[in-house]
């Protein structure tokens, strides 16, 4: 799965140099204000639990593989 992560990360905004970064970050500069960061708390909150949930009663995870990795993708 991190193979698959490492390639769904390759061309986000994060990974991109100039000019390329700076077109991508106009365009979503808005959705990461202060404001509009704390209205994703809930839903974030939420998916960790979820994942967290899932991951209980195996009572043990590798936090990479099983945590970090399907986090974003959620």
């Amino acid at each position: 799965m991190f193979d698959e992560v490492r390639e769904f990360c390759r061309d986000q905004l994060v990974e991109q140099d100039r000019p390329e970064h700076l077109e991508q970050r106009r365009v979503v500069h808005e959705y990461f204000t202060p404001t509009e960061m704390e209205s994703w708390r809930p839903f974030v909150c939420d998916t960790v639990m979820e994942l967290l949930d899932e991951l209980e009663p195996r009572g043990r995870m590798d936090v990479l593989t099983d945590f970090a990795a399907p986090l974003p993708c959620v």
